[in-house]
């Protein structure tokens, strides 16, 4: 049985949230802020590993019941 397109979406709405987290962290540097590079690092690194996931998941069952 694979993931259904309801996990698929679950995933990417995941790899959205560390994005805009990413996203936050980095730049809100450029206001005077600093950021930790390790932090940045575990998060551009979590972002590849559910893309990788995503992208070798050869059993998206999207076929209605």
């Amino acid at each position: 049985m694979g993931h259904s397109v309801d996990d698929v979406y679950r995933l990417v709405s995941v790899m959205y949230d560390k994005a805009i987290e990413l996203h936050r962290m980095r730049y809100s540097s450029e206001v005077g802020g600093k950021y930790s590079e390790q932090e940045v690092q575990f998060l551009i690194d979590d972002l590849r590993s559910l893309a990788r996931q995503l992208a070798n998941d050869r059993n998206i069952d999207h076929k209605l019941p």
